[in-house]
């Protein structure tokens, strides 16, 4: 799972135009600077095309840290395997 999270870090980081390096597995809406809705649709967007998988509007309220969206990734590649 840490390929996962590297990859959705640097995913991240473009989508917040932040620094990669002050993004972790435990960063949340809450203290990553430009985290909000719309940027958060971007970031599941690109977590599809990247990963090749599909998130239900249901998901997004779980996406609560970037640790908790590279396990809902590791999950569905899994089940779709």
């Amino acid at each position: 799972m840490d390929s996962i999270l590297q990859k959705l870090i640097d995913i991240a980081a473009a989508e917040f135009q932040v620094d990669a390096s002050t993004l972790s597995g435990a960063s949340t809406p809450d203290d990553v600077r430009g985290w909000d809705s719309e940027s958060q649709l971007r970031l599941v967007m690109a977590t599809e095309d990247s990963f090749g998988v599909s998130f239900d509007i249901e998901d997004f309220e779980k996406i609560t840290s970037l640790n908790a969206l590279a396990a809902m990734v590791a999950q569905k590649r899994a089940v779709s395997r």
